[in-house]
């Protein structure tokens, strides 16, 4: 809540709103979330629509300082800094997801999200080589060019980027190819966090494990990363990096959020237990949990409307109901829902 006082929320009790969940809004309301204000791009309290919304992912453990924050969040907010895992690097609690750049947002509207986003006190700036088709990689290192080392960077390795069988996956080769583009595209001489973006069944494990630990000897990685593997591929992972003395996975990138809540059941845990850290991605449910959905109500535009992929992944109406239910709830204690989504995901304690 924007007072920091904690409420009763009885009235949300149905069975897919579970009891976690109410206790989790409970907390968040306790500790004091952050006051995220993300409708039309931070400029306003009204629901319209943002292109920023969609872009705002969430991170893991300690707190550190605190930055007085404008623009995206209310004056008197702060972003918070905590540390990813056991490496110490120190980044705001808000990872700034980039997938937009290029693609829904040209250019300019990429840099000025960027700028608000530093001005906001965000550092950590997350893209992928496949984000339309390497147009994501390339604006952002145009944002970067001036601020490199005050900013922590991610991108991922895994798909196809073109037509060539060998273009694709996580073999040694396609890896040592695609880092280097990587890099030429973003404008910088090493990766932050470079993720595998997916899991390749055509490939060792171990073939992948040690081109990730040779791109950190090199120095054109700091550390690798994976995302949308299974916790069980990701604890084989963990135990070969131990066996072979290569670099393990720092930090995990796993899909969650209100009503996909499938990472608390391994990864999360998994994440805990082996001091890993975690972002999540989708922390608004590809728009379904920011007002403009609903069993009734669906925009003219969106993910959920334009893209397959996401139409596919919230297709149950049982998505649609809890999407009215957090609406009504938000609106009646005047909090905006993106904001109340993205804190609900930042609250746990595995993220």
């Amino acid at each position: 809540s924007h007072d920091g006082k904690s409420r009763a929320i009885n009235e949300l009790s149905p069975t897919r709103f579970s009891v976690s969940v109410r206790k989790r809004i409970i907390e968040i309301s306790t500790k004091g979330a952050h006051s995220l204000d993300l409708s039309n791009g931070g400029r306003d309290h009204g629901y319209k629509s943002c292109p920023s919304r969609r872009n705002l992912i969430c991170l893991n453990r300690r707190e550190g300082k605190r930055a007085v924050v404008k623009g995206l969040f209310k004056e008197e907010a702060a972003v918070k800094y905590r540390s990813i895992g056991k490496t110490e690097i120190q980044v705001s609690s808000l990872c700034f997801g980039t997938m937009s750049f290029g693609g829904n947002a040209d250019a300019e509207t990429s840099k000025e999200m960027f700028k608000r986003c530093r001005e906001a006190g965000i550092n950590f700036f997350d893209t992928a080589n496949s984000y339309a088709k390497g147009q994501s990689e390339v604006i952002l290192g145009e944002c970067i060019a001036d601020c490199r080392n005050d900013i922590v960077l991610t991108t991922k390795v895994f798909n196809p980027m073109g037509t060539d069988i060998n273009a694709k996956g996580l073999s040694r080769r396609h890896i040592i190819l695609e880092v280097e583009n990587s890099l030429k595209r973003l404008k910088t001489d090493r990766i932050d966090f470079y993720f595998v973006h997916s899991f390749d069944p055509l490939t060792p494990m171990e073939e992948t494990l040690r081109a990730m630990n040779d791109l950190q000897s090199q120095g054109k990685i700091v550390y690798p990363a994976v995302s949308n593997w299974a916790a069980w591929q990701i604890a084989k992972a963990l135990g070969i990096s131990a066996k072979e003395q290569l670099a393990r996975f720092e930090l995990i990138q796993p899909m969650y959020n209100l009503v996909k809540r499938q990472a608390e059941v391994e990864i999360l845990r998994l994440a805990q237990a082996e001091q890993v850290g975690v972002i999540t991605y989708s922390p608004l449910g590809g728009g379904l949990l920011t007002v403009k959905y609903g069993m009734k109500k669906r925009p003219v535009q969106g993910r959920l409307m334009e893209q397959k992929m996401y139409a596919n992944r919230y297709a149950d109406q049982v998505n649609y109901e809890v999407a009215d239910r957090f609406t009504a709830y938000c609106e009646e204690k005047g909090i905006h829902p993106a904001t109340l989504a993205v804190a609900w995901v930042m609250s746990h304690p595995g993220v």
